[in-house]
């Protein structure tokens, strides 16, 4: 077993602009909105950076805590980044028909971000999005969307430079459904993402200012399928359920990881109600997820982590102690669950209380 640790400072100067105009027009007989405008941002960062630190290796069995002396770390040099992007875009919300609403939009941008002597820029990004909505009758709608993907990419590679942006197409299609006088909601929908340059950990590397070290793999794809419930059972009584099933796979058919290094949960499954009587409300929740796991080279092994499928009991109470002040008293993972958010090593939290007194002025 071996003890690693590092140092970050991340001091970031960030400006941003966002300013568009809309409005509503005739045309063909039907009412229709034209919005238009600009929005962007500018990031400037210069920070140290310091290398990785290691502790010598022993056998697990002979560790117990202690990690040696500490080391007072020196900056190796400091991580400049200059980044901008700016772009105006324009959409439209035109009713085609009484029933029928297309929604067209597109981006058009500039990127560019230089950083410690490498730089990366593009030009004439073009984003479209297109929307259909079809209304069946009163209660259910059908829609479709279709968009493209540009992300700069915040992970770097082994040399410390960032990965290209990630670039790809998203579509969606699906159903919405309103009951009881809009009071219950629902809503089913089929997702399906392609991307390139899509970051996944680089094994057990680093990048030169001790970062996790990631690569840029082409071809991955997420599909799956959402459904969603919310509403009112009565006016005191409330309640939201949601089911997402998640297919994640890169190009060669293989499990796709994610930024964190392990896999997307296939499943997860989300139940929350809560009920008034007069002044005092009770809650209460579960969240449940499929297994996750990772598989990252160490050397020339390869090392497999597992989390197992988990669920999570959370409750909470609240008390209106008058029209301006209330309490309000959550317990989250009643159970005491141990679990690992990620597959690796990032531990989930244990049962734990938080209460809150809220006044209104």
């Amino acid at each position: 077993m071996s003890v690693h640790g590092s140092k970050f400072i991340n001091t970031p100067e960030v400006h941003a602009i966002d300013s568009f105009v809309s409005g509503q027009f005739q045309a063909l007989g039907r009412e229709h909105e034209l919005s238009f405008g600009i929005n962007g941002y500018k990031v400037n960062a210069n920070d140290p950076a310091y290398k990785v630190w290691q502790f010598s290796s022993r056998p697990i069995q002979d560790y117990h805590g202690d990690v040696g002396d500490y080391i007072n770390l020196t900056p190796i040099g400091r991580t400049i980044t200059d980044e901008y992007q700016i772009g105006g875009f324009a959409s439209a919300k035109l009713q085609l028909a009484d029933p029928v609403k297309l929604i067209l939009g597109s981006r058009l941008s500039t990127w560019e971000r230089k950083n410690t002597g490498t730089e990366q820029k593009q030009s004439n990004i073009y984003t479209p999005y297109v929307g259909l909505i079809l209304d069946i009758n009163d209660q259910i709608s059908a829609y479709a969307s279709y968009t493209s993907i540009f992300n700069p990419s915040t992970r770097k590679n082994v040399t410390g430079q960032f990965l290209d942006p990630e670039e790809g197409n998203s579509a969606e299609i699906g159903l919405k459904a309103e009951f009881f006088n809009q009071r219950l909601n629902t809503n089913l929908a089929y997702f399906e993402t392609k991307q390139d340059n899509f970051a996944v950990r680089d094994g057990e590397k680093f990048t030169t200012d001790g970062e996790f070290a990631y690569i840029a793999v082409n071809g991955a794809k997420v599909k799956g399928i959402e459904l969603s419930v919310a509403g009112e059972l009565s006016p005191y009584w409330h309640i939201s359920a949601g089911y997402t099933y998640t297919d994640a796979k890169d190009r060669d058919g293989k499990t796709l990881t994610t930024a964190t290094g392990s896999s997307l949960p296939r499943q997860t499954l989300k139940l929350f109600t809560n009920y008034q009587w007069d002044k005092l409300t009770l809650g209460a929740g579960v969240n449940w997820q499929s297994d996750i796991f990772d598989t990252r080279a160490r050397g020339v092994a390869t090392q497999f982590n597992r989390q197992d499928d988990y669920v999570l009991l959370n409750l909470m109470g609240r008390y209106q102690i008058n029209p301006d002040l209330s309490l309000a008293i959550n317990v989250d993972n009643v159970g005491n669950t141990v679990y690992k958010r990620t597959a690796i090593n990032t531990w989930g939290e244990l049962r734990n209380f938080m209460a809150t007194l809220n006044y209104k002025f």
